[in-house]
């Protein structure tokens, strides 16, 4: 099969073949040219050879040579096909022989001339000898061999571009069985192999274009490839931090269990089934007792391992249908679907007996430590989350107020639980009266035992305050408990501090004539570390010189946290307030703390001042402080005097103040002296 290798090539058929071809044909043409020449010089030579043989009959008579010899001779001539014609003339110009035709004397025959001369003739002598000789046969035959010769070539020519052509065509059909074969094997099995390319011509334009377009393929499939890989990678990574955020969402990260939120979402789902079902469920609040000992003693990273570990307990004994989850801090919340509360309750309490079995060590140190739960049943007559929640968390408040480390079952007509379930009802309206400016100040005079009874003027009073709802004026004793218990006992006590300061820095004619004005801090309050900062600023930032301003603290909160008390209590009377230590004596310890706590004043506790004038004990712990107040130099506040016979008693003792309804009740303090509430 014929191939043509490269475009070179190509171009030397289509040019340099046919160049050679003509070459080829003036060589050939030339060389029977040349050969035609030869043939005539060989026909010359032939000539001169017949002349020499002719000349041997010159000068001779006729009679004396044969005539028969003569006649063979002509013959043997005219048979040559150079010669067309023979003539013998006699020196007359009689002829005596001719043959063919004679052109070199202008003479045609057409027919034989026989010598049959008569005798005279025969002593005639031959003069002449003519031969007539003719190229026609040579260039007849030169020119039939040349055309032959070129009808040869021609036709070598024809077949040498047919072949060439059927090689052509049988190259495009193979080359074309090639691609299809490729693109069939490609489709097949995704494997491409470059065909090779013989002919730079359109269809191999169309093979490289499409190893080239394979090749694209096959680097787009892998770049599609790392792609999609990329792309699955980027979607796993995408599924696993989806997955990772909802597991956030739902669970607490310190122990596993589900958060709040997701706890939430199970309890209002049930709280939905017992409104459709009629399923009774139930919801434990568990609150582990003294926790925060282990974070104060061991730190806070062992209180989280701790966490972890009553965690894993919680998990391995509760049923996998319950839920548990960490609500916060160190509170948990237990779902028991399909349980009535008698179950609850041993579900309940053989947690709560894993739990003080636990024994949990750090390092060198061991904890036994308890807890509170409180269970509240979920009923068709559940109201929703909230008040769910709410019961969970009283009844678990009042598992610790019955002595921690007990179960208690949510009752709504148990006296105490309704007592707290009101002091919780009180947040409410405490915030709405912190937010809309609803508490109102109040005063009630501390006088000199030994001086006026009723004190005209405001020279030392006690600050108290109420709470309007409704036009209704609350006292302390119904919201303060809750204030105490939801931390919100700090906030009241920044806007009594407050007020006061306005009310005092804009009565000039109470400022003249105040000795001492006695405010009251609350345990939460005092414990804050901000507010020491704050009062110093606000009173700093007053018309109320300092040491005209004295705060009550009760001997339980300062002797709580001693330390923090001491701190507080040195650094506002460096600022030159005065302090009072209120309800001393209701502690077993009072006069061993007594002596630590810088206190200006002793107020002590009414419980020893009602009715003193009758009762010999209280005389006698009455005299007992005010004597050891005295030694210190600190000054007697009786609080609480509700009779004159108490007023006598106190004045014999000797105590330096009164305070009580026998001296003046509480009073308002007229709005007309304060300013718009400012935020606290």
């Amino acid at each position: 099969m014929y191939s043509f290798k490269n475009k070179v090539f190509t171009r030397f058929l289509g040019y340099i073949v046919p160049l050679c071809i003509l070459m080829f044909m003036l060589v050939l043409v030339t060389f029977e040219y040349i050969n035609y020449q030869k043939s005539i010089k060989a026909l010359d030579k032939k000539l001169n050879t017949l002349s020499s043989a002719y000349s041997l009959l010159l000068s001779e008579p006729v009679a004396l040579k044969d005539k028969t010899k003569i006649e063979l001779l002509s013959l043997s001539l005219i048979s040559d096909p150079s010669i067309d014609g023979v003539l013998v003339k006699a020196t007359d110009g009689t002829i005596f022989e001719s043959y063919g035709v004679a052109g070199n004397f202008d003479e045609k025959f057409t027919a034989r001339h026989s010598i049959n001369h008569s005798i005279e003739d025969a002593y005639k002598k031959v003069g002449t000898i003519a031969l007539s000789m003719t190229t026609d046969v040579i260039w007849k035959e030169t020119k039939n061999r040349l055309f032959y010769e070129l009808l040869l070539l021609i036709l070598l020519i024809i077949s040498l571009l047919l072949s060439t052509r059927i090689a052509y065509v049988n190259s495009i059909g193979i080359r074309l069985k090639n691609l299809l074969r490729s693109i069939r094997n490609f489709s097949r099995t995704g494997v491409h192999e470059d065909i090779t390319v013989k002919f730079n011509d359109e269809i191999g334009e169309v093979i490289n274009a499409y190893n080239a377009m394979q090749k694209q393929r096959i680097l787009s499939r892998k770049n599609l490839e790392k792609y999609q890989a990329k792309l699955v990678e980027e979607v796993n990574e995408t599924k696993r931090l989806s997955q990772r955020l909802s597991y956030e969402a739902s669970h607490d990260l310190l122990t596993g269990l589900i958060n709040r939120r997701e706890f939430e979402i199970q309890l209002n789902h049930l709280i939905s089934t017992a409104h459709t079902n009629h399923k009774e469920s139930c919801f434990c609040f568990l609150d582990l007792d003294q926790f925060k000992i282990i974070n104060d003693t061991s730190g806070h990273i062992a209180g989280d391992e701790l966490l972890k570990q009553l965690s894993a307990l919680f998990n391995d004994k509760v049923s996998s249908r319950d839920v548990i989850a960490r609500l916060g801090g160190d509170e948990f919340g237990l779902l028991l679907p399909n349980c009535n509360m008698s179950k609850a309750k041993e579900i309940a309490e053989n947690l709560l007996a894993e739990i003080k079995s636990y024994k949990f060590k750090w390092e060198e140190r061991s904890y036994r430590i308890g807890a509170s739960i409180g269970v509240v049943q979920i009923t068709q007559y559940s109201e929703n989350i909230e008040t769910v929640m709410k019961d969970a968390d009283m009844a678990c408040y009042m598992a610790k107020e019955a002595g921690r480390n007990r179960v208690y079952l949510h009752n709504e007509n148990d006296l105490l639980f309704r007592r707290k379930l009101q002091q919780m009802e009180w947040v409410s309206k405490i915030n709405s009266a912190l937010e809309k400016d609803q508490f109102q100040l109040w005063y009630q005079p501390i006088v000199k035992s030994h001086g006026e009874k009723n004190c005209q003027t405001l020279c030392h009073f006690e600050v108290l305050v109420r709470m309007l709802d409704k036009q209704e004026i609350i006292n302390p004793g119904r919201f303060l408990p809750a204030a105490e218990r939801y931390n919100l006992s700090p906030q009241i006590d920044r806007w009594v501090l407050n007020k006061t300061l306005d009310f005092v820095g804009n009565s000039p004619e109470i400022l003249d004539e105040l000795e001492i004005c006695s405010i009251n801090l609350s345990g939460l309050t005092f414990a804050d570390e901000y507010f020491v900062s704050f009062a110093k600023h606000k009173i700093s930032n007053s018309k109320v010189p300092p040491e005209k301003i004295c705060f009550e603290i009760t001997e339980t909160a300062a002797i709580s946290n001693l330390s923090v008390a001491l701190m507080a209590i040195q650094e506002l009377k460096e600022l030159g307030c005065l302090f009072s230590l209120d309800d001393f004596g209701s502690g077993l310890s009072s006069f061993s703390y007594l002596k630590n706590l810088p206190v200006d004043f002793i107020k002590i506790d009414g419980e020893f001042i009602k009715g003193i004038h009758n009762n010999p004990i209280n005389q006698a712990m009455v005299k007992s402080i005010h004597e050891v107040g005295k030694v210190m130099n600190k000054k007697t506040i009786a609080e609480f005097v509700e009779s004159e016979e108490d007023i006598a008693t106190l004045k014999t003792i000797g105590v330096d103040y009164l305070q009580g309804y026998a001296i003046q009740e509480p009073e308002v303090i007229p709005r007309k002296y304060l300013r718009k509430s400012i935020e606290v």
